[in-house]
């Protein structure tokens, strides 16, 4: 078997051999996209809440409410996967995500000084993003030929990482 071309990039490789194929592509350029608008939000929102509310609780009532909604969908989805088909469920997650980011920016656009819309908001974000990570590890297997998964999980283990660097 011939070795693998790989790209050198300011003395970092990367594989990008998985790219070629088109469901991953389009999964991790879901994926790329989700995490470049979590990093905004991660901002946005206790900076928001606490123009709102001028207390540093309602930050952490934030933090809490975004943490249980991760852990319940992360243990929900899990389960759910296992029994269905984790592409829709993947394709679902993010579309309720991109609906959550939609709503996070009107609802900012419009001023609507709301902390409770605010909270749901947040705690929509975090079961979308909670059933897209538990569900995004079950799907890559099944997406790249098995030779191509190390480099699959490589790029697909990039994602978070890079996007935190995303608004800067």
């Amino acid at each position: 078997m011939r070795a693998p071309r790989l790209k050198a990039g300011r003395g970092i490789i990367v594989d990008r051999r998985p790219l070629r194929v088109d469901a991953f592509r389009r999964l991790w350029v879901a994926s790329v996209v989700c995490a470049v608008g979590g990093s905004f939000s991660l901002a946005a929102i206790p900076t928001q809440l606490f123009t709102m509310t001028g207390s540093s609780a309602a930050v952490g009532a934030s933090a809490v409410v975004s943490f249980v909604a991760l852990v319940v969908a992360a243990l929900w989805t899990g389960a759910l996967a296992d029994v269905r088909d984790r592409r829709t469920i993947l394709l679902a997650a993010h579309c309720g995500l991109t609906l959550t980011y939609a709503a996070l920016w009107t609802q900012s656009v419009l001023d609507a000084r709301s902390v409770p819309i605010l909270m749901m908001l947040v705690a929509c974000q975090g079961l979308t993003f909670g059933s897209i990570m538990t569900t995004m590890g079950a799907v890559v297997p099944r997406l790249v030929p098995v030779e191509l998964l190390p480099a699959a999980n490589s790029l697909s283990s990039l994602v978070p990482h890079q996007a935190m660097f995303a608004p800067s």
